[in-house]
């Protein structure tokens, strides 16, 4: 039973990731502490792999949990929430800036 929760969770998570077209972000590209580990970013918000990390070493620990759901290892955070719309607009002159660049 464990192993199919498990697997429904992942299954879960590979949805949400295509249907919201989430990309994986450094996050040193969304103004965060290398510490934090990378997460899957929109611009409706940032899905964590690892939680704790983001929490402590991200500030993300004082996002509104309400703004917040945690299925199974991953947590997402809502754009609603202050914290998580700064890293958005992080990423997305982040991306600015590479196209740029890339355009020279």
């Amino acid at each position: 039973m464990i192993d199919e929760i498990e697997t429904m969770f992942y299954n879960l998570t590979k949805k949400i990731q295509k249907d919201y077209n989430m990309e994986r972000a450094d996050a040193n590209d969304i103004g965060l502490d290398y510490r934090c580990c990378d997460v899957m970013i929109c611009d409706k918000g940032i899905m964590a792999f690892s939680p704790r990390d983001i929490e402590h070493y991200g500030g993300f620990d004082d996002c509104d949990s309400d703004l917040t759901i945690t299925v199974g290892e991953y947590k997402f955070y809502d754009a609603e929430d202050r914290r998580v719309a700064n890293c958005i607009s992080c990423w997305k002159a982040s991306n600015e800036d590479e196209k740029e660049q890339g355009t020279e």
